[in-house]
């Protein structure tokens, strides 16, 4: 009978428990172990109590082990499950030794009974019940999509708890020396703090790690990625030891300070390398200063002479080409389009720029729906949707982000300077149009001898959109494109070995 309450302990049913399903819905019943009866024959009254809790202990045991069993094996559907699996096993180590000692006491020794078995065993039981009270916190948040280093931090410190824990900072830790190094995922289950696409998952950030660092990580394997594998080999050389050294240390603290200090380090040097590599073999400043002189309007002789290209195709109407409806067809807007874009970049080679070089990176796109739809009032439509023109239908396409430089041209920051140009563009074409007017308007003034009011007005309107365009230009344009390259030199304190 003893043997059998210890076969119990490990978990097995036998001739004296069974497993049995119990009204609690959380609970499985395959992790319950039941006593056959109140009255065993070789169970005295006075020992039944004793036995109840010694199940209660091989039941906990029971449900931590077939999880191990269950996670404790490749392709299992979680790195961190895995992880978790491994610590409680080597957690229950001390367990199951206890439960080999008991035994050979047991044969060696015919006067031990239920009570040494007990005496022996119930140290154990907190110890189990915190073990299944973690694995069901765990298990509940994995469910949520939320790190599970996060959720063991939640738990009283123990040698338990630090041995779990442990083994899921090693997965971590495992992870983030693939990403920093080599711009790589090691995530086969979409558990790691950023996914497939690059994108930072703030759910999934241990805590273990101040969230200041959280774009620097994001930053340091993207920029990896984008460099090459020389910039990996060099890391690699550096800083792999390192990781390793940190993988298979413990945490000291809330905070994994020997970590955040390397990812600074790592952050630092590659800062440093990309930066070079951005000023010698990228050229960021010619990048930089083709943007600032299309998309923020740098050059006003270059947009001066895209104006008076449209006007030109106007057929000599005073009207410019985009100065008409809405296309009603595609093939009118891409008519447009195909005009707009000639143009373009007929005033670029005007004024000296490389338009081949425009035509990789911009492109004027025509559309048959204007963009600014919101402008529409809810009780004037019609009489606003007469007034749209094709230049409400027109933008720019940035096509690509220059060779190397997907980092500083992000998808995010494209569209900022798409939006920024638009409003440039019709600040820009407001000033042109008011100034063409008022020329051709003082030159009949000077034929008809009067000075129509409508002339005075136009003036003082030219005067406010003129002023308007002078601090774009200056105060935000030529600002923000000094900033950026001003970043750029300054991004790392760190110089990397010459």
């Amino acid at each position: 009978m003893l043997h059998e309450l210890i076969f119990a302990l490990h978990g097995f049913p036998g001739d004296i428990c069974s497993q049995a399903p119990v009204a609690d819905p959380s609970s499985t019943p395959e992790s319950r172990l039941k006593l056959l009866s109140d009255r065993l024959p070789f169970v005295t009254p006075s020992e039944i109590s004793i036995v109840s809790q010694l199940l209660s202990i091989g039941e906990k045991y029971l449900k931590l082990q077939r999880f191990i069993e269950q996670f404790c094996l490749p392709f299992s559907g979680s790195l961190y499950l895995t992880a978790l699996a491994y610590g409680i096993d080597e957690v229950l180590n001390e367990y199951r030794n206890a439960l080999c000692n008991v035994e050979t006491d047991l044969l060696s020794n015919p006067y031990n009974g239920i009570t040494y078995i007990f005496s022996r065993i119930e140290p154990f039981r907190p110890l189990l019940f915190s073990l299944t009270e973690l694995l069901d916190l765990c298990s509940r948040d994995h469910q949520k999509n939320l790190n599970l280093i996060n959720s063991v931090l939640r738990v009283q410190k123990s040698p338990a708890q630090s041995i779990v824990l442990r083994q899921l900072m090693r997965v971590f830790r495992h992870q983030l020396s693939n990403w920093l190094l080599f711009g790589t995922l090691h995530d086969p289950y979409d558990e790691f703090c950023i996914n497939s696409e690059c994108n930072l998952l703030p759910e999934t950030f241990p805590s273990i790690i101040s969230p200041t660092l959280a774009n620097d990580i994001l930053y340091i394997g993207k920029a990896v990625r984008t460099a090459g594998g020389k910039l990996s080999e060099r890391l690699e050389e550096m800083f792999s030891g390192r990781f390793l050294d940190v993988e298979n240390s413990d945490l000291v603290g809330d905070v994994d300070e020997d970590l955040e200090n390397l990812i600074r380090e790592v952050c630092s040097y590659v800062s440093g390398e990309v930066s070079r590599q951005m000023f010698s073999e990228y050229e960021i400043v010619q990048n930089l200063t083709l943007v600032k002189d299309v998309l923020l309007l740098g050059r006003g002789e270059l947009f001066v002479m895209f104006f008076d290209n449209l006007l030109a195709e106007g057929g000599g109407s005073g009207r410019d080409l985009l100065d008409r409806p809405i296309p009603a067809t595609i093939a009118e807007a891409r008519g447009l389009a195909y005009g707009v874009n000639s143009a373009f970049f007929a005033a670029a080679r005007a004024v000296g720029l490389d338009d081949e070089d425009l035509a990789s990176r911009f492109r004027f796109v025509v559309s048959m729906n204007p963009h600014n739809d919101e402008t529409l009032t809810d009780g004037d439509e019609d009489d606003d949707d007469s007034r749209l023109t094709a230049w409400d239908c027109l933008s720019l396409e940035f096509t690509s982000p220059p060779a190397g430089l997907e980092t500083i041209f992000t998808e995010a920051a494209r569209g900022t300077y798409l939006r920024l140009f638009s409003f440039l563009l019709t600040v820009r074409r407001t000033e042109h149009v008011l100034s063409t007017s008022w020329l051709r308007d003082r030159s009949r003034m000077k034929l008809e001898g009067d000075l129509d009011q409508r002339m005075v007005l136009r003036h003082r309107m030219a005067f406010i959109v003129n002023n308007l365009n002078c601090y774009l230009q200056v105060s935000s344009s030529v600002a923000s494109s000094s900033l950026n390259l001003a970043a750029n030199f300054t991004h790392s304190p760190f110089s990397p070995s010459d």
